[in-house]
């Protein structure tokens, strides 16, 4: 779930907003209380819709033919993607029931796409037009993990790990993410 704001306006309410994520990733234990981690993360593209906003083509991210056209009021729609990499540690205690405490902090992208902002004053809704390029804006991602993981066999895991996500860089965004993992376990 994602905080979302709507891009080129001034005070729009956050959106909030669902989407499915795919993740892979690496744990290291270094012993058995301390495991640093690796991991990647999609957000597959949804469609978002601001109603009652003003979209402002003289916001500096605004750019294309219709920049400096003025202010519209109405429905902003648009689509958005993350992806992310991030590399953490954790604090673990527990054998077959584990306890785990972290922190991630890495790299995050969203980019937005397909815009339209539709003017719902007149009997019938129509498009204002406007030629609105992608926007990709990338961002710090710090997020603390607690979790607890169940190992159900000799070399097999599930676990759950909510971890609140706040990107930090333009256009600030919290988010908080509940993964349900299946692990592996391999040893050297």
């Amino acid at each position: 779930m994602l905080l979302l704001s709507a891009p080129f306006t001034a005070r729009s309410a956050p959106l909030l907003s669902t989407m499915a994520s795919g993740r892979i990733g690496l744990r290291y234990a270094l012993s058995d209380a301390f495991e640093v981690t690796l991991d990647g993360t999609y957000e597959p593209r949804v469609t978002a819709y601001h109603s009652g906003v003003t979209v402002d083509t003289s916001h500096p991210d605004f750019t294309g033919p219709d920049a400096g056209r003025g202010l519209f009021n109405g429905t902003l729609t648009h689509s958005v993607e993350r992806r992310a990499l991030a590399a953490g540690a954790r604090w673990i205690w527990g054998s077959v029931f584990r306890f785990h405490v972290g922190l991630d902090l890495g790299w995050s992208q969203r980019v937005y796409d397909r815009f339209d902002h539709i003017d719902l004053s007149a009997s019938s809704p129509r498009s204002h037009g406007l030629r609105i390029r992608p926007l990709a804006l990338s961002s710090l991602l710090f997020a603390p993990v607690a979790g607890l993981e169940w190992a159900f066999a000799d070399k097999w895991s599930v676990s759950l790990m909510p971890r609140l996500e706040m990107l930090v860089g333009p256009a600030p965004l919290v988010g908080v993410a509940v993964p349900l993992v299946l692990s592996h376990s391999w040893y050297l």
